[in-house]
């Protein structure tokens, strides 16, 4: 995910970046609505194996460097899961939720 993160926040390609996250699984939303490292005491979210409680320093320091491009946006687990159903059913892309970025 930082990979992806760095590359959609160059500056080469500066494009805006939208962090999803569900409601029990929101380290990123936290630290960035905090505007510091922080994590969450645990991951309630239906999908727990893809939560992180805590998210990497990089990828904090790159959010907090282009703030203007990065917003945070929280959704339950019926949002989340609903999204991917409807992105597979109209998209000939493939969708699935995505992994954790770090679990310190």
């Amino acid at each position: 995910m930082e990979r992806w993160f760095f590359i959609a926040l160059s500056e080469l390609t500066p494009v805006p970046v939208v962090a999803v996250e569900t409601t029990g699984a929101g380290s990123f939303h936290a630290s960035h609505v905090a505007g510091q490292l922080v994590g969450i005491p645990e991951i309630t979210s239906i999908a727990k194996s893809l939560g992180a409680k805590k998210i990497s320093q990089l990828t904090f320091d790159l959010a907090q460097q282009h703030s203007g491009l990065v917003n945070s946006v929280l959704v339950s687990d019926a949002q989340a899961a609903n999204a991917t159903w409807r992105f597979a059913s109209t998209s000939p892309h493939v969708w699935e939720l995505m992994g954790k970025m770090t679990n310190e």
